[in-house]
């Protein structure tokens, strides 16, 4: 019985150690400083509305955290394959449980890495909910990787040095959805 005890206890603490590095290299090794903030469903549904998705987009969700977006986009929307980029090894692996439980696993890859590095040439819509200062950033990334025609789609905050194509707001006081298009 003294086994079974210790046992729970090893694997607890493993799960302890594990979700603290995963916060700490999300939140600390990057200098994108983002932290992880959830979306509500109705601002997600509203983002993929606005996108104009079809069965031939490619989507990408920057700073993906659990899943919630490309996991709707792929059940909701029909779109032909939608890609999550997370850096939190946490929030990356309750993304996946989330997408396998959900049966997408054919339309929704995960990736568990720095957006910075991640090749974006085959995307066709970008979703961000990102600061100012890592979405200017990513502005010279989105610039020389994307092709002509592809949406970024940013909540909240705009890309300084971009001219959006739209700004859209629901009610005056909502937050605002950067519309952009290379």
């Amino acid at each position: 019985m003294q086994i079974f005890y210790y046992s729970v206890l090893f694997l607890f603490l493993i799960a302890v150690v594990f979700i603290f590095t995963s916060i700490y290299r999300g939140f600390f090794l990057i200098k994108a400083g983002t932290p992880w903030v959830p979306l509500k469903e109705k601002n997600i549904r509203r983002l993929l509305k606005l996108a104009n998705l079809n069965e031939n987009n490619i989507l990408f969700d920057l700073g993906s955290g659990e899943g919630r977006i490309v996991i709707i986009a792929a059940k909701e929307f029909k779109i032909k394959k939608a890609y999550g980029v997370e850096i939190s090894l946490f929030l990356h692996w309750l993304a996946k449980l989330k997408v396998i439980f959900s049966r997408l696993s054919d339309k929704v890859n995960l990736k568990c890495e720095n957006f910075f590095k991640t090749d974006l040439t085959e995307a066709d819509v970008i979703i961000c909910y990102l600061l100012p200062a890592t979405l200017e950033k990513l502005k010279n990334k989105f610039l020389k990787e994307l092709k002509p025609g592809t949406k970024i789609l940013s909540f909240m905050f705009p890309i300084k040095g971009m001219e959006p194509e739209e700004v859209n707001r629901l009610l005056p006081d909502s937050p605002p959805i950067y519309v952009y298009r290379i």
